[in-house]
Formats: C-alpha cells, structure tokens, sequence
C-alpha cells in the first residue's frame, strides 16, 4: 500500500479551508512541525488520532479502505482457485469418460478385426 498520509493530511487542511497554524494549536504543535508533517509518508498512530480528532477527518479510513480492496482482492483470487479446482474435477472426470469410451471403441475394433481374419480364412 503506497500511502503519503502527509500529503493526504495537507490536502484535508486545504478542503477544509483551514491551517498549518490551526492544526498546530488543534494538536499542540508548532506551524513549522506542521509543515514537516506534510513531507512525511507516515506518522505515528497518536498523532494521526489527534489530526482526525482535529480536522473531524477519519484517516484511518485511508489505510482500512485500501485492506477492503485487498479483501476482494483474495476473495476474487479464492473463487478462481475453487473454480479451477472444479473445472480440473470437471476435466478429469471427462477424460476418465472419454478414456472408457476410447477403451470400448479399441475393444470392438479388436472384435471387429478378429471377425475380418476369421472370414478371410473362411474364404
């Protein structure tokens, strides 16, 4: 997951039409560690709590809408395997019936044969 929560953060402040300074003072930080924190591509859990708390902006919900994708993700991924485990079932179970089948043909080719070499020495 490629998230720059800083950047993510610095674009909140700027859609709520607020500061570097109001979120400062929010978190009780300087306006100069503020604008760091947007350089960063993480930040501490207490920290992040507190910015959300300030900016009434859940950014957990960044990172856990990113683990939703992920989820379809390996559920898209489960439903293929279970649909290749079948169609392989599915496979096998074609080419034990066609194996039976080619079984049977080879059989009466054999009969068939066997009947030819009886009337040619019949002849």
């Amino acid at each position: 997951m490629d998230i720059h929560i800083g950047s993510i953060i610095k674009k909140v402040v700027a859609e709520k039409k607020s500061s570097a300074s109001y979120l400062a003072d929010k978190i009780g930080i300087t306006t100069g560690s503020v604008n760091r924190l947007y350089s960063y591509k993480s930040v501490q859990t207490e920290m992040l709590v507190a910015i959300s708390v300030a900016l009434d902006y859940d950014f957990f919900a960044v990172y856990s809408g990113g683990l939703n994708i992920r989820k379809e993700e390996v559920k898209v991924v489960s439903e293929c395997e279970k649909m290749l485990e079948e169609k392989t079932a599915e496979l096998e179970k074609v080419k034990k019936e066609n194996f039976k089948e080619v079984e049977a043909l080879q059989k009466e080719m054999a009969y068939v044969k066997e009947i030819n070499e009886l009337l040619r020495r019949k002849k």
